[in-house]
Formats: structure tokens, C-alpha cells, sequence
């Protein structure tokens, strides 16, 4: 590995923890508070049958799996914008513009579940 190679997976380490401090408490309630009420939906829809409720549930989480792993691969591409930002601009640049990224994407991610859930 090169000198640039490591400075970007040293940064790119930071920032996500710097981002994970900031935004972990807030993101994962947020998480919560979409699984329960797409709970509360299911429960309102299939009132009496638990079977549909179970499917319905499922059919979220499923979606959510989904859209967890292409947040996970959006956050890793970073690296790569990292590395290209690193050999233009300065290191505190990079990691706000990180940061940023990486903030936008777990709303998507969020407004995703939000949108999985009215689609049900």
C-alpha cells in the first residue's frame, strides 16, 4: 500500500467513526421508531390474522435488509471519493465533505423505509 492508500483508509476509518458518534443515538432511534410503526401498520391491516401480519412484517424487513446493504456499499464507494478528494484538496475538506455523504445516505436510507412502509 502507498503512502496515499493508507492516508485514505485512515481517514475514511475516522470519519466513520466521527460520524457514527454523532449520528448513532439519533439514526437508530429513528430506525426504531419506522420498524414500529410499519408494527403498528401490519397490526392495523391484518387485525385478527396473524399469518398476514407476520408477512407483512417480514416483507419489510426483508426490504430493509436490502436497503441496508446498498447503504453499507454507498458508504464504502466513499473510500474512492476520499482517495480522489485527498489528491486535490485538503484532509479537512475531504472529511466534511465525508461526513455529508455519509449523513445524506442514512437519510435516504431512512426516507426509503419511510416509503417501503406507505407502500404496504
Amino acid at each position: 500500500m502507498n503512502r496515499n492508500e493508507d492516508e485514505t483508509i485512515k481517514l475514511f476509518q475516522e470519519i466513520r467513526n466521527e460520524v457514527i458518534d454523532f449520528t448513532t443515538s439519533n439514526f437508530l432511534t429513528q430506525i426504531v421508531e419506522k420498524y414500529q410503526n410499519q408494527e403498528n401498520l401490519c397490526f392495523q391491516e391484518n387485525k385478527g390474522n396473524s399469518f398476514e401480519f407476520v408477512k407483512c412484517m417480514m416483507n419489510f424487513q426483508k426490504r430493509q435488509s436490502k436497503e441496508e446493504k446498498k447503504m453499507e456499499f454507498k458508504i464504502n464507494y466513499l473510500k474512492n471519493e476520499i482517495a480522489e478528494c485527498l489528491t486535490i484538496n485538503e484532509r479537512s475538506q475531504c472529511q466534511q465533505s465525508a461526513i455529508n455523504n455519509i449523513m445524506q445516505i442514512q437519510q435516504d436510507f431512512l426516507k426509503t423505509l419511510e416509503l417501503t412502509s406507505k407502500k404496504q
